[in-house]
């Protein structure tokens, strides 16, 4: 499904509220299915590691991803409005 979704925000010119809507569907379906099954195949005394680190792993990819897409508009768009926001993030 997220597959499918972020294929169609490639493509798609319009308004992206629908995609990013049903990105939050299965999104909370994924987390519905996976936080609770981590205690199921994990020993007790290391449940909250996993989880810490499954939360690290998480924040870390959302991190880069907003840094690469970040990258790739500034890639882009025109050089003046690079120098804009290059200039404004810089100061």
């Amino acid at each position: 499904m997220l597959i499918g979704i972020h294929i169609t925000m490639a493509v798609r010119s319009g308004s992206p509220i629908v995609p990013v809507a049903l990105q939050g569907l299965a999104y909370s379906i994924y987390v519905a299915v996976i936080w609770p099954s981590v205690p199921l195949v994990v020993e007790t005394k290391y449940i909250g590691t996993v989880f810490g680190v499954i939360i690290s792993v998480q924040n870390t990819e959302i991190n880069s991803l907003h840094s690469n897409v970040r990258r790739y508009k500034l890639y882009i768009n025109d050089s003046l409005r690079q120098t804009t926001v290059l200039t404004f993030v810089d100061t």
